[in-house]
This record gives structure tokens, sequence and C-alpha cells, in this order.
């Protein structure tokens, strides 16, 4: 296989069932998406959304993007794929994480010297220490005062040299304490990457909601006890990118979905369900590889997290992007485009919380890409218009999933599972069923929430009848459902 680093014009475009807005990608993001699904097969969308993911990290540290009338904001992003096992989440995803580990690897080459010489002042300040409180025992011993030693022993408590934080961005298998942990050590821009989400989402990291929510906004907390010291956690960015099977995401919904969409946690994150290319990834004889546009992406990763590094060195504030008259125009078009169907009764009114989240994940993209992109002055209409599309494919993404009605509405594929079940013991001759019974027929594991609403939205269809007899329920399908 032939590894070649000149760029290659596009024989035919990749396919794009789903409709991701490739135009949008820009000149450095785009070349290297596409290089990479030519070069692998693997769905165009999955590739798309880890750059993207890789470009906020890359960025987040350097600007914020300040909306119209709004305080200033992170342009970070929590990015979630949703494909089944061998669909090449990881493929996607490694060229892009590369550079940020290879940065992370220069790092710590850097700082072998900082922790050398924080070794150094570690022990002269333990010898101090050994000194004055030798002095204390001495005096205690005498009855001498000891006002003075004190002092002079608050004062060296107030000198203890500060360990110097682990040079690390990237983050897989941890907790939220560990994560604040790191970021209240100095590591003040991190990504959260794992192709295996699905054990982060069910674990202990997936039930803290509220950590995910204060870190989006890079909202300041406090941790720990006043007695044990205090930690702050401030000034920090966060950006993920999650990919999880469909299984192990159900089932962190059947848990706690409702408490992920009530608190607000699921509108944050761009959620995508990228099409399947199982069966059609060949190997080809003679197959001609091209990384040249891959390369430059990593080199412009790796331009933008030396700035960073740089920017925390000097104590410089990142930039804020605002935005140009026409921007401003734009935004409020999409914000208010949002609101009229967030209504009762409008499309978005069942996906309330991501609708409303909408316009902020647009201006976040924006920002990114003006960043990335490197430029200057505020943000440009043309910007926001790509960065529109790329949120809009992401809200219609969630749309199918989660909204009423929807293909990806798990209550709609319950439902059609239990109208399933019933239409097979009629078919063996059974009309009437008990809810028991029914649960057994059904092909689908289902829970018993599950399980209850289904049969709830078929009665609201009048698809189906209830009979009571004693204590038990028996449930029949009508006509419509029978002999449909």
């Amino acid at each position: 296989m032939q590894r070649h680093y000149y760029p290659r014009p596009l024989a035919a475009p990749p396919p794009n069932p789903s409709g991701y807005p490739l135009d949008a990608l820009g000149p450095v993001l785009g070349p290297a998406i596409n290089e990479h699904c030519l070069n692998t097969g693997v769905a165009i969308e999955m590739i798309a959304i880890s750059a993207m993911a890789a470009m906020h990290v890359c960025v987040q540290d350097l600007v914020d993007v300040q909306r119209p009338d709004c305080q200033s904001s992170p342009c970070s992003e929590f990015y979630l794929l949703i494909a089944g096992s061998g669909e090449g989440k990881d493929t996607a995803a490694a060229p892009f994480i590369r550079p940020i580990r290879e940065y992370e690897q220069e790092l710590d080459e850097t700082s072998q010297d900082a922790h050398s010489r924080y070794l150094a002042e570690q022990a002269a300040w333990k010898a101090e220490e050994r000194w004055i409180t030798k002095r204390m025992e001495q005096a205690a011993a005498e009855g001498e005062d000891m006002e003075d030693i004190k002092s002079e022993y608050g004062t060296l408590v107030t000198r203890r040299p500060k360990r110097s934080a682990e040079p690390k961005i990237i983050h897989d298998n941890i907790t939220s304490g560990a994560l604040e942990d790191v970021i209240g050590a100095g590591s003040q821009s991190i990504m959260v990457v794992t192709t295996e989400a699905g054990g982060l989402l069910n674990g202990q990291l997936g039930r803290s909601n509220d950590f995910w929510n204060l870190g989006w906004d890079s909202t300041a907390s406090t941790k720990g006890r006043v007695a044990s010291g205090r930690k702050v956690i401030a000034d920090y960015r966060i950006s993920s990118l999650l990919g999880s099977q469909p299984t192990p995401f159900q089932k962190y919904l059947d848990k706690r979905g409702k408490d992920a969409h009530g608190s607000g946690f699921t509108a944050r994150l761009m959620i995508a369900a990228p099409h399947s290319t199982l069966g059609s990834r060949f190997l080809l004889p003679n197959q001609v590889k091209s990384f040249f546009a891959i390369e430059q992406f990593g080199r412009r990763v790796k331009e933008l997290l030396r700035a960073s590094t740089e920017r925390r060195a000097a104590g410089r504030p990142r930039e804020a992007i605002r935005f140009s008259p026409e921007a401003a125009r734009l935004f409020m078009e999409i914000y208010n485009h949002n609101q009229e169907h967030l209504a009762a009764g409008q499309i978005l009114n069942s996906i309330s919380g991501q609708g409303a989240k909408s316009a902020e994940h647009i201006a976040r993209i924006a920002c990114a890409l003006h960043g990335f992109e490197g430029h200057e002055g505020p943000l440009d209409v043309r910007v926001l218009e790509r960065a529109r599309q790329i949120g809009f494919w992401h809200l219609n993404q969630f749309f199918l999933m989660f909204a009423s009605g929807q293909p990806g509405d798990q209550c709609e594929a319950d439902a059609q599972a239990v109208a399933q079940a019933i239409r097979s013991a009629f078919a063996h001759g059974i009309g009437y069923v008990s809810r028991k019974e029914l649960k057994n027929w059904c092909r689908a594991e289902l829970s018993t929430g599950r399980f209850n609403n289904a049969v709830h939205l078929l009665l609201d269809r009048a698809l189906i009848s209830v009979r009571q007899h004693g204590r038990t329920m028996f449930i029949t399908g009508a006509p419509a459902l029978i002999w449909r």
C-alpha cells in the first residue's frame, strides 16, 4: 500500500446520505475530512464530527464567543456519536486526535525541568520546616515564648512549593471528581475522549449531569470542605468526543434519560447517528492514500495548542470574538426562528431543550471556525452561515432521535414491538392477552416503564382495547391493528 503526501483531487464526492453540510467545513477541515473518508471509507459525518471536536479543543483556550447583547462564553462543545460495532469510530477519530496526543508528549518533555525544580524546592522547603519545628519543640520544652516562631512557620506554609500540573489534555476513563482535581491543579483546557462511552455514560461520570452542565459553561465551583481545604475550580474549558454503541446508549436513556433531558445535559450534546458503512469498506489492490490535508490539519492543531500554552504562561485573557453587524442580524434571525418553533404544537416543542440551545451551539461552532481558520476582527456573517448549516444538521439529528413520533423515538419503536406481539398472539388464536403474557410475546426486551408507555400510546391511538377480569387486565388489538 503506497503512501503519498500530495493533495489528490476527489474522483467523486463521498457518500453523504444524511446530507451533512460538507461545503460548510472550511478550507482546512474540509479537505482533511474528505481525504480521510477516501482513505478509509468510514462515514463522512462520523469523520467530520471527530474533526470538529478536535477543532474546538485547540481553540477553546484562545477565544470565547460574545453573542449580541450577551456576556462572552466558551466555544467548547460536547459531541456524541451513536454507531454500532465495526462502523469505524476509532478509525474516524484517529488522525484528528493524534496531533493532540503528540503535543501532550511535547509538553511532557518540556515539563521534566519544571518537575526537577519542584523536587529541589520541595526538599529545601522541608529542610526549613524541620528546622523551625525543632526550634518550636525546644522553645516549648524550655517554656519560652513562641509567637515569633509561629509567625515564621505561618510564613513558611504560604511559601510551600506547588506541584506543576500534569501536561495532559485528553482524558478517557475518569470520574468527575478526578477531572475536577485535574482542572483544579492547573490543567485548564481538556478533552474527554472515548469511543466506548457506554461505560462512561452508565457509570459515575454519566450520572454527573451537574458536572457536565457546569463544564459546558465553564462555571466556577468550589470543591472540598473548609477543614480539609477548599479548591476553587475556575477559568477552565472542556470539550468532548464520545462514541457509543446504540444498545449501551439506550440502556443509559432507560436509566437516566428523564433526568438527562430534564437537567439540560442532552440539550448540551451535539448528537449524531452516522449512516452505516458495513459491507462497503473494501480493501482495494494498489490503493493509493493521501495524507497531505490531514497533516496540514495536524500542524494547525499543534500551532494553536502552543499558542494556548503561551497565552496561559503570559497570563493574557482569551480573546472575545464579537459579531459583525451582518452576523448579529443573522444570529437574531436564527434565534427567533428557533423560538417560533418552540411554542406549543410547533415542531421543536417536544425537544425544547435542544431547540432552545441550538442558537448558542451555532455561535460556538462559528467562533471555533473563526479561531481555527485564523480570521481576524469580528465574526463574519459567512462563517456564521456555515455554522448555521452545521448546527441545524445536528438539530435535525436530535429531532429524528428524540422528537415525538420520529423514527428514533423509543416509545414509537416500543409501541411497534408491542403491536407486533399482539398480532403474533392473535395469529396463534389468542384474542385477549394478559399484560404479563403480552410482555413475554414481545421480541424486544422492554423494561416495565417502556412497556407501560408503549401500551398507553397504543390505547391513545385506539389501536388496542383492554378488559379487566378480577385483578388481571387483558389486552386485545383493534381491527385497525390486527388487519393492518
